[in-house]
């Protein structure tokens, strides 16, 4: 495959992990998400709304009585493992949901109006990161107390000084709260909303992260990875797959450790 990218295929875009962990949002109103891990299989990530799925390929999944229940939530987004059952026109599909699981969906802080320690400066794993549906979607690797029932804040902050209108340089950040003595690795994908950073911006425009993690020494050190979005929405819709093991999802992001 040549150069070796954090995003490889979509049918890891959750892995298993012994015991699932929780990531919280910044709101106390906002949901805990729970992440198990699904089957692998054709899968899709999309938000719902009236009762289908709008995948972030602009297609409609309308899911038969068969499927695993769920009542859907209107703005809720998901990943979904479904089957086709049936193609009702060139872009919606009756299928049966055979595993649904809520995303963590957020919006990505601006430094400038964040209290930075609250962010945290704990290691995190970026395995995986890729455009799709206005979102920078992530899968995470975080270490975790599976004992302490901790729940982890994990943030994507936008640098809203030194960003230009041709670069956006965003800080993946975790804070583990007091979940310090942490023995497991957890996995979980959370999406991170595009559209309010990219407002005014360039049509295309290059993105950097970088975030904390280890080095194989053991040190930890920050990473850096960088790709290019598209601020109009219809190439940016990356994020379906097309076939059982799902290896139709474009690399955006390469990993490497920055000097």
């Amino acid at each position: 495959m040549g150069r070796k990218s954090i995003l490889m295929s979509g049918m890891v875009l959750l892995v298993a992990v012994s015991l699932p962990f929780v990531l919280s949002s910044c709101s106390d109103d906002e949901k805990y998400v729970r992440v198990p891990a699904p089957y692998t299989g054709s899968v899709s990530m999309g938000v719902a709304g009236e009762g289908t799925i709008t995948t972030d390929k602009g297609n409609v999944l309308i899911p038969d009585e068969s499927s695993v229940g769920h009542d859907l939530t209107d703005g809720e987004r998901v990943f979904v493992n479904c089957s086709i059952l049936d193609r009702e026109d060139i872009n919606t599909y009756r299928v049966r949901i055979n595993k649904y699981y809520q995303l963590l969906a957020k919006d990505i802080v601006r430094a400038s109006d964040t209290d930075d320690e609250e962010l945290g400066d704990e290691p995190v794993q970026v395995k995986d990161a890729w455009f799709g549906g206005g979102y920078l979607n992530m899968r995470l690797g975080l270490e975790y107390n599976p004992s302490s029932n901790t729940s982890h804040l994990v943030n994507v902050v936008y640098d809203d000084v030194k960003s230009t209108a041709d670069t956006i340089f965003l800080t993946l950040r975790h804070n583990a709260f007091a979940d310090t003595v942490r023995t497991r690795m957890g996995t979980a994908t959370a999406s991170f909303n595009m559209e309010e950073v990219t407002e005014g911006k360039n049509e295309k425009v290059y993105v950097k992260l970088k975030w904390q993690w280890y080095t194989h020494r053991g040190t930890v050190a920050t990473w850096e990875d960088g790709g290019y979005y598209r601020t109009s929405s219809e190439n940016n819709e990356e994020t379906e797959n097309s076939d059982d093991d799902g290896n139709n999802v474009s690399c955006l992001l390469y990993t490497s450790p920055s000097p």
